[in-house]
């Protein structure tokens, strides 16, 4: 089980890329200005056949529905779908780009972009899609935007919800918060810790090298008024943000998490949630289809994020996936209609729906026909602040530096402060230099 529910969150959520394989993109290069021309393929001299490289079709074999809906609304027009794995998959994308073997369509997330755009891999449509732009909300849109020139289209968006396992709720005799604050949210979790049988009440991936660890952080630091980035320089290190690595570090040495939690991943927390071991914790919407997927009899709901204080409002980490044109393509309109059409409302809210995805554009939002169960608490999360911790430059490097000076305070070598500190020394060293 653990290995089907490390499968599936690697291609949902948002991982640290590792490894390198070879390119079979059989995109040749072309006019990187952007004009349509038509192209060569299959059977019809007169086919245009797109190249889309994504990591989602084999876990959402219905995407396959969606693009069938696509070339049946565009005669003229095939998509040849090849799966990368997402641990694979920027690595052979840059290769792509220094051998010019790139396909002509793409899916994104943040973490990639800066290198991305360097490479020359995505198209800038920022001029060609005005006419869809206001459709995004804005925080969605931000993922596949860059240095105010958009990128891409958002295919998926997530902040963060509170997981909880009822069984353990119902156990505990505890009612489902619909709103609570930190202190509230400590006090349950410590409620319906039983460390006899094994039972905690939160967990968090705390592994060095498991980008959960810092989605986990960010939330709780802005929640308590903590910032990002100012400018080009880390300031993440403010006293609001110690505090905050304090109280996750704090619910470890009271017992709240599991003592491994030193080691945890995104797998392990799931697969303890799924057991009926781990009572809570925090991640995005896609991590609603792995649970139902690797755990079909686990019953479970999603809450908002506690505030720091009752009142205020709980910022969240915001995250997700995008579809871009690539530089290179011969078939750039016919790409663009592409990406379009796969983010439209019109098959967001089949893919959203289907896939139980927090839906990027605004009015299926605010649709409450179409946004219910699970997806409810995320929804009313993205209407709030939220900040995008991918699209900085040597992003993947940066949280590297940051979860492993706060592994280090995890397990006592340093305090939270000295931890912080020291990453954002190093953050800013390395963003001085790119």
């Amino acid at each position: 089980m653990r290995k089907k529910v490390l499968a599936i969150a690697l291609a949902i959520f948002l991982v640290a890329l590792a490894g390198c394989g070879n390119s079979d993109s059989s995109a040749q290069q072309g006019d990187s200005g952007g004009a349509a021309q038509q192209g060569q393929g299959g059977n019809n001299a007169d086919e245009v056949v797109l190249t889309y490289w994504n990591f989602t079709s084999t876990d959402m074999p219905f995407e396959a529905d969606l693009i069938a809906s696509f070339e049946a609304a565009h005669p003229g027009i095939r998509i040849n779908v090849e799966r990368v794995s997402v641990e694979h998959f920027h690595d052979q994308i840059i290769m792509a780009a220094r051998t010019n073997t790139l396909p002509d369509i793409i899916q994104g997330i943040p973490e990639w972009s800066s290198n991305f755009i360097n490479a020359g891999v995505m198209a800038d449509i920022t001029t060609d899609i005005q006419d869809v732009y206001g459709t995004f909300i804005e925080d969605a849109i931000n993922l596949s935007s860059w240095d105010g020139r958009v990128y891409g289209l958002p295919f998926r968006f997530g902040t963060s919800a509170t997981f909880i396992n009822t069984r353990i709720f119902d156990e505990a005799g505890i009612p489902i918060p619909t709103s609570w604050t930190w202190d509230e949210f400590r006090d349950i979790a410590m409620q319906v810790t039983d460390s006899s049988r094994n039972v905690y009440g939160f967990g968090i991936p705390a592994a060095r090298h498991d980008l959960g660890f810092s989605w986990n952080y960010f939330s709780f630091a802005f929640q308590n008024g903590a910032s990002y980035l100012d400018g080009n320089r880390a300031v993440f290190n403010s006293p609001e943000g110690a505090e905050a690595l304090d109280f996750l570090i704090q619910m470890m040495r009271d017992g709240i998490m599991p003592a491994g939690t030193p080691s945890f991943t995104a797998a392990d927390v799931v697969d303890a949630f799924g057991a009926g071991t781990l009572a809570m914790f925090h991640n995005g919407p896609w991590y609603v289809a792995t649970i139902q997927t690797a755990y079909p009899d686990i019953e479970f709901v999603t809450v908002p994020l506690p505030t720091r204080r009752a009142g205020t409002q709980s910022a969240s980490v915001a995250g997700g996936t995008y579809l871009s044109v690539t530089a290179t393509t011969e078939h750039y309109a016919q790409a663009l209609a592409f990406i379009k059409y796969m983010t439209s409302e019109q098959t967001m809210r089949e893919w959203a729906g289907r896939g139980e995805f927090l839906p990027p554009v605004r009015a299926l939002l605010d649709d409450d026909s179409f946004i219910q169960g699970h997806m409810i608490a995320f929804a009313q999360q993205a209407q709030l602040p939220s900040v995008g911790i991918g699209a900085t430059v040597e992003n993947t490097t940066l949280l590297d530096v940051i979860q492993d000076y706060m592994a280090r305070a995890l397990i006592g070598n340093i305090s939270s402060q000295e931890a912080l500190d020291a990453a954002a020394e190093r953050w800013n060293e390395i963003l001085a230099g790119s």
